[in-house]
């Protein structure tokens, strides 16, 4: 019987397979093509026949020069976007304090996700992927096996009975125990169980494995995807613990093909990728179809499904395993599709790359033309008269050259003629083609733009880069939305123990707080904030901060806004002493909160209104720990420090007459240096082509 329903699988997965993969050489070619001539691998031409890229049939006194300014593109358009790691924003969906709770610390247990997960490992893969060929996925998966550790989960007791269950038992919304129907529970002392510690983990998937219909805009609303991947016999073992044969190692579509002769292209050299990997390198390989089903005839609930080449079913989930756990349990793919440029009525998505191939091309070609040039036409030669027998001209330095004279004549040098300029122009402009064409301009590539340029020019050079890409950008934003949803909604569905993150607190040291699945609540939204991921180069920063303060909109004379300037460029360091103040100032903190509680434990323990409790109280209040050195330290710093303490609730909770003497202290650090500042003002700020703002404007 099984037997019989892996077969039926295996047709099934065979329709989908060549239904979804129709004209899928099309797309395919100029992927492959992109990844060939980023790789040096660029004097070929694409065989129509049979669906390859062959070298190129030339003569071998045609020279082939590779100048790769398609690669050096490319990967300045890849830098730019990668700077800076998405910032996310919970938002509460609904007026509960749980919901509330859960989207104030979205931001920071989404990071502890996504790290555990490799995001930012996956997320330079996946921009290589998307630069070269305009697509990429990212797959959110849950790894149980043993490699992720192990943890133990106490068992929940009733207050009431005492009768113990084991962990998930009790409804954590509604508890109730079972017993006597007591709601108040405590951990176990004595009972515990071990549950793996599992892993959330992302994957990035090469276009080349992933199948859609390509009619199909958006991932969500395609019916079914198939992913078509290679794996070892080992992985396979490990992965599915399946000991596969030779007939699982078959090739099954060109994509698979092209993936893995990737791995095995020489630079610049011509080697095995264009056909494709030799059965020796692949007889150890394994194909392994996944298909991700919400809707098919055959599968009326949906399915997952993983079968190898030949047929053997490895996974088999019916219904559609993927649901969201809120609303009405709606499907959804564990993958992200992302999208370099998009268009209406189609799947895949487009890349610079598409248009930077065929000028590649153009420059190869002619810089080959322009070194035969130089090697025909640009050499000297000598015009010998008849008879006159010299000896050999070899062109070294100092040479003699016997000759007969015959006539008067004597053998004559000519010049080689110079290159044509035109075609040194048509190089140059080639060259120019490639910043047009991909947006990636001067002030992008970080060149020199003069050191007294404008901020105003700066700036429009920076936004003329960008400006191409404000798609991009969004298409980001919005892929990095939908996986930290899908990242979310696997860890919520899947995770059993509880993750931990450290918090410095206002003393200097770490808070460590705990949260689990059950903590999320289903009544959060989570984006990305606008323009998190927009590159913001220093330079630009810097130029930035200059134009604002020439409006008078920056007061440089206020050291808590030039350090938030020096923390957000990254360079607090040249703050003198930064460190040992910040230690200082976390030590005053620490030292001061100690201080007040033995203020506040003194107040419980005597009458104030005493005389002998006023005298106990004149004594601590003399043990202040904490004062303001003026000649030693830098007050600014200390002020932020201590304000910093002074908003948190501990701080609030202290009796006013504690509150008060830091109040006084922090006043006195304001106070010096203000009168630091009028004995020292600070220079004023200039740029060039920007006229400084006057005083009272």
């Amino acid at each position: 019987m099984a037997k019989e329903q892996s077969e039926r699988d295996a047709k099934t997965l065979k329709e989908i397979q060549d239904r979804l993969g129709r004209r899928r050489w099309l797309i395919e070619r100029n992927w492959w093509g992109n990844i060939l001539f980023h790789l040096g691998v660029q004097w070929i031409s694409y065989n129509s026949q049979v669906h390859r890229w062959r070298q190129k049939k030339l003569s071998p006194s045609v020279p082939t020069p590779v100048t790769n300014l398609f690669r050096a593109t490319l990967d300045t358009v890849k830098s730019a976007i990668s700077q800076h790691d998405p910032h996310f924003l919970g938002t509460p969906e609904r007026d509960d304090p749980r919901a509330v709770a859960a989207a104030a610390s979205a931001d920071a247990q989404l990071q502890i996700i996504l790290k555990e997960g490799g995001f930012r490992r996956n997320k330079r893969r996946m921009l290589d992927w998307l630069t070269l060929t305009g697509n990429a996925f990212i797959e959110a998966s849950w790894d149980d096996s043993p490699e992720t550790g192990e943890d133990r989960l106490p068992f929940e007791q009733c207050t009431t009975c005492l009768a113990e269950y084991e962990p998930n038992v009790i409804d954590q919304d509604n508890p109730a125990c079972p017993n006597c129907g007591g709601q108040m529970f405590r951990e176990s002392e004595t009972q515990s169980i071990a549950v793996p510690r599992g892993s959330i983990h992302f994957d990035t998937k090469s276009p080349f494995e992933v199948y859609l219909d390509s009619h199909i805009s958006e991932l969500e609303d395609q019916p079914f995807v198939l992913i078509v991947e290679s794996y070892t016999k080992e992985q396979v073992s490990q992965k599915w613990g399946y000991d596969a044969d030779e007939g699982d190692s078959a090739y099954s579509t060109s994509g698979q093909q092209f993936k893995e002769s990737a791995a095995l292209l020489a630079t610049p050299g011509v080697a095995l990728p264009i056909g494709g990997m030799g059965a020796e390198d692949r007889q150890n390989r394994i194909t392994v179809y996944r298909l991700f089903c919400k809707e098919h005839k055959k599968f009326p609930k949906g399915i997952y499904l993983v079968q190898t080449a030949a047929g053997h079913t490895l996974e088999r989930h019916t219904p559609y395993p993927w649901r969201k756990q809120s609303g009405s349990g709606k499907k959804f793919y564990p993958l992200v599709h992302f999208r370099f440029g998009t268009m209406d009525g189609r799947a895949w998505g487009y890349t610079p790359a598409d248009d930077l191939l065929p000028k590649q091309y153009q420059l190869n070609k002619a810089e080959s033309l322009l070194m035969l040039h130089l090697s025909r036409m640009a050499n000297s030669v000598w015009l010998i008269p008849s008879n006159t027998n010299p000896t050999r001209i070899t062109g070294e330095m100092g040479i003699q050259v016997e000759y007969t004279p015959v006539g008067g004549v004597k053998p004559e040098r000519v010049q080689g003629a110079e290159a044509p300029q035109s075609l040194v122009r048509y190089i140059a402009d080639i060259r120019q083609a490639f910043d047009e064409l991909s947006g990636a301009f001067s002030a992008v590539r970080g060149r020199q733009v003069g050191t007294r340029t404008p901020v105003g020019t700066v700036q429009q050079l920076t936004e003329r880069g960008f400006g191409r890409w404000a798609t991009v950008f969004d298409a980001l934003e919005e892929g990095y939305e939908d996986l930290a949803k899908i990242g979310l909604e696997v860890w919520r569905q899947n995770s059993k123990t509880p993750r931990v993150r450290s918090v410095r607190n206002a003393i200097g040291g770490f808070t460590f707080q705990e949260f689990a699945a059950a903590d999320w609540d289903d009544g959060v939204d989570v984006k990305v904030e606008a323009g998190s991921t927009r590159p913001h180069t220093q330079g630009q920063k810097l130029q930035t901060y200059a134009s604002i303060a020439q409006l008078g909109l920056l007061n440089m004379g206020d050291q808590s806004q030039v350090i938030k300037i020096l923390e957000d460029v990254g360079m607090q360091n040249l703050l003198p002493g930064v460190e040992e103040d910040t230690q200082a100032s976390y030590k005053e903190n620490a030292d001061f909160m100690a201080w007040a509680k033995q203020i506040s434990d003194t107040a419980l323990q005597v009458d104030i209104n005493t005389p002998q409790g006023q005298t106990m109280i004149e004594e601590a209040m003399l043990g202040m720990p904490i004062m303001v050195t003026p000649l030693v330290d830098h007050h600014p710093l200390h002020f932020l420090t201590h304000r910093r303490l002074a908003l948190t609730q501990e701080f609030k909770m202290l009796p006013d007459m504690c509150k008060a003497v830091f109040y006084q202290h922090m006043f006195q650090h304001k106070q010096d240096w203000t009168a630091h500042m009028v004995l020292f003002p600070p220079p004023a700020v200039t740029q060039p082509g920007v006229k400084p703002a006057k005083p009272g404007n």
